[in-house]
């Protein structure tokens, strides 16, 4: 028996048999074709548990994908982040480095009020500890 398969979205198969064996295609079934053989018709019920397997296969593939992207977007964010605070420290190590330069050049060039400075720092931290 020679058979034409036809499929429904909803999970249905539909199947035409001929009595004499002829292969005949689904898509070149005509009038004569149904005057001439005798056809047997099968109904079928795809398995829900089927559907339901792909459709978890793709939910699943599809959360996956998601995941995937947010964790490739918070992994670039963090590596953003992680630049930043870089160089953060490394504006605030130069400024740093250039204040102790520039505090370096004054003592050097004012010697003396640099020590008169001190001493009056020093008298008022001990006025205020006492």
């Amino acid at each position: 028996m020679a058979a034409a398969q036809f499929s429904d979205m909803r999970g249905f198969s539909l199947g035409l048999y001929t009595d004499n064996g002829d292969n005949l295609p689904a898509s070149v079934l005509g009038p004569d074709d149904f005057n001439q053989h005798r056809f047997s018709m099968e109904v079928k019920m795809t398995d829900p548990t089927d559907k339901a397997k792909d459709a978890i296969d793709t939910a699943s593939g599809k959360a996956e994908g998601v995941i995937h992207s947010a964790a490739d977007r918070a992994t670039q964010a963090t590596h953003r982040a992680k630049e930043r605070a870089h160089h953060a420290v490394d504006d605030s190590r130069d400024a740093l480095e250039g204040a102790i330069s520039c505090a370096k050049e004054m003592v050097r060039a004012n010697p003396l009020a640099t020590v008169a400075i001190v001493a009056a720092l020093a008298y008022l931290c001990g006025r205020m500890k006492s």
